[in-house]
C-alpha cells in the first residue's frame, strides 16, 4: 500500500503484479530514491526488487547471495546507488542505474543481523544483532568495519 501525502492518496500494488507473476514474500526493507524516481523492496523470497514509480513497474531485481534475503536496502543520498546488507553479513553496493555492483562480507558478524543503521552521508554504518550486545561500526564504502564491544566497553 502506498500512500501520496501531498495528493492524499492511496494505491495497493501487489507485489506479484509489479514483478511480473513473482512469488510474494515478507517485505525486509523498502527505501525510496530521494527523487523519488524508484522504490526498492527487499523480499524474503524474491531479493531487492526496484520499482519504477512513475510507471509501477519493474526496473531491476537484484538477487541475494545468500539464502537470507537482504535485511536492508539503503539508496545513497542524492543517488540511485543502492546499498543492501542481508543477515548474515553478505553487502552489495549496485550503481549507475543498477547495471554494476560490487559485493563483500562484512566480517565479524557472529550472529544474525537483524538492525543496520547508515549515517545520512551513507559512509558510516552501524550493525547490530537482538542475539548479543556487540555492535559493528566502520566505514561502508572502506568496508572497514571495528567491534565495539558493549559488555567490556572496547
Amino acid at each position: 500500500l502506498l500512500f501520496d501525502l501531498q495528493q492524499d492518496q492511496t494505491g495497493e500494488f501487489p507485489f506479484n503484479e509489479l514483478t511480473g507473476g513473482a512469488r510474494a514474500g515478507e517485505i525486509l526493507s523498502m527505501s525510496f530514491s530521494d527523487d523519488m524516481k524508484y522504490l526498492a523492496v527487499s523480499q524474503s523470497s524474491y531479493g531487492i526488487a526496484v520499482i519504477e514509480m512513475a510507471s509501477t513497474r519493474l526496473k531491476t531485481q537484484l538477487e541475494p547471495k545468500d539464502s537470507f534475503g537482504y535485511a536492508f536496502v539503503k539508496f545513497a543520498d542524492g543517488s540511485h546507488d543502492l546499498i543492501a546488507v542481508s543477515r548474515s553479513g553478505n553487502a552489495r553496493i549496485s550503481s549507475k542505474e543498477f547495471t554494476s555492483g560490487e559485493e563483500f562480507s562484512i566480517e565479524g558478524c557472529r550472529s544474525a543481523i537483524d538492525m543496520i543503521s547508515l549515517s545520512a552521508d551513507n559512509h558510516q554504518i552501524a550493525i547490530g544483532s537482538s542475539e548479543e550486545p556487540d555492535i559493528l561500526i566502520g566505514d561502508a564504502l572502506k568496508k572497514d568495519v571495528i567491534l565495539l564491544d558493549a559488555v567490556n566497553n572496547d
